[in-house]
């Protein structure tokens, strides 16, 4: 495999930013659509296909704006039993309670260490 990336021109420092699909994964700002709605990324360790078919699959609904919460986004409680809202000034200005980020799928609770 790695001769058939050299003949194309990849070096082995180059091929750490290929995705597994062998897409150039995201490194620098671009934009995904989430749920229809746009979310800019900064870096993904995947390509910009595989990174909105992973964040589509795996996000939740935020209870207060309605915008995705995606896969790695600190969340709070939301009004309704089993919902969660994103932890920022706009849907969460005073936090009832911080629960941890958003998993795949699911909450990630933070761990509290005394």
């Amino acid at each position: 495999m790695k001769w058939i990336l050299s003949l194309l021109g990849f070096s082995p420092k180059s091929q750490s930013n290929l995705c597994s699909c062998g897409s150039k994964r995201i490194t620098k700002s671009a934009d995904v659509i989430v749920w229809g709605t746009v979310v800019t990324l900064t870096n993904s360790p995947q390509c910009k296909n595989c990174t909105e078919t992973f964040l589509n699959k795996w996000a939740t609904r935020c209870d207060k704006c309605g915008n995705p919460i995606c896969t790695g986004e600190a969340v709070a409680t939301g009004k309704h039993p089993g919902t969660y809202i994103h932890l920022n000034l706009c849907c969460t200005p005073v936090p009832d309670q911080i629960l941890g980020h958003w998993g795949e799928g699911k909450l990630v609770p933070y761990e509290y260490r005394k």
